[in-house]
C-alpha cells in the first residue's frame, strides 16, 4: 500500500513535538510491514528537500502555512499514485475531502479551541477559532484516528459521527515501561495524565510530571463565556 501523510511538520523540524513522534512510529511500523510511506511537510532552515528517515520518504515544501497550499499540487502532480492519505490536523486541516478521491483518514490529537492563540499568530489564530467549527463539516464522512476520549467528544460536538471516531491508544503502560528499565522520569506536556500508568510508575520508582496550568487563562475565559451564555440565555444560531 502506498501511504501519503500530510503533516505541517516532520520529526526533524525544530518545532516538532509529540504528535510527530507518534506519527513517525506509525509510519515506521507501516514501512516494516512492507508499505510505501511518503510524508509531505513544510521545510525549515537547513532542511533537505527530500530524504529518507527510517524508511519513510520525507518531502518538504513551503513553510508551516504555505505547506497547506502546496499539498494539493504535490498530490496531483508529484507523479506518485497513492492508495490512502493521512490528513494530520493541527488546528488547520489539509482539506483533503475537497480534492482527494481515494481513502482518507484524519489523524488528530486534539481539537484546537483556545489553543489557537498558542499555535498561530494574529490574525490566523482569530480566523482559526472562527472556522474550526465549520471546516469539520466537510469531514463528516471521513474516519478519524485520535488517542483521546476527550477529543472524540469534541469531534462529536462538531458534528462528526461517533462511529467514524477510532481511538488509538498511545499512552505509557506497563508493557512500555518494561522496555525502558533505566527510565527515571516522565514529563507529559498536558494537564491530564490518565494516559500514563501511575501505579506501574510508582512501583518502578519513576517520577511523573504534568503541566497543571496549561492554557488556564484561555480555559477560564471560555468557561466564563459559557456561564454568560447560560445566564443570559444566549444561543448560537
Amino acid at each position: 500500500m502506498r501511504v501519503l501523510i500530510l503533516n505541517w511538520r516532520d520529526i526533524k523540524n525544530p518545532k516538532s513535538g509529540g504528535a510527530e513522534i507518534v506519527t513517525l512510529e506509525h509510519a515506521k511500523y507501516w514501512v516494516k510491514r512492507g508499505h510505501n510511506v511518503t510524508w509531505f511537510t513544510s521545510s525549515f532552515k537547513g532542511a533537505n528537500r527530500e530524504e529518507f528517515l527510517n524508511g519513510v520518504k520525507i518531502v518538504r515544501f513551503g513553510n508551516f502555512i504555505t505547506v497547506y497550499l502546496f499539498a494539493p499540487f504535490y498530490y496531483f502532480f508529484s507523479g506518485n499514485k497513492f492508495d490512502i492519505v493521512i490528513d494530520q490536523i493541527h488546528g488547520l486541516p489539509f482539506f483533503t475531502p475537497a480534492y482527494v478521491r481515494i481513502k482518507k483518514i484524519a489523524l488528530i490529537h486534539e481539537v484546537a479551541g483556545p489553543i489557537w492563540d498558542y499555535m498561530y499568530p494574529f490574525p490566523i489564530n482569530y480566523i482559526g477559532r472562527l472556522i474550526e467549527p465549520i471546516y469539520f463539516k466537510i469531514y463528516e464522512n471521513v474516519k478519524f484516528w485520535t488517542p483521546s476520549n476527550s477529543t472524540i467528544n469534541d469531534l462529536i460536538r462538531y458534528g462528526i459521527s461517533r462511529k467514524n471516531c477510532i481511538k488509538i491508544h498511545c499512552g505509557i503502560n506497563n508493557k512500555v515501561l518494561e522496555k525502558l528499565p533505566k527510565l527515571q522520569f516522565i514529563a507529559t506536556r498536558s494537564t491530564g495524565f490518565d494516559h500514563i500508568d501511575l501505579v506501574s510508575c510508582k512501583k518502578r520508582g519513576i517520577k511523573v510530571s504534568n503541566v497543571p496550568t496549561y492554557g488556564e487563562n484561555t480555559v477560564a475565559e471560555h468557561t466564563f463565556g459559557l456561564i454568560l451564555c447560560l445566564s443570559r440565555k444566549i444561543k448560537p444560531k
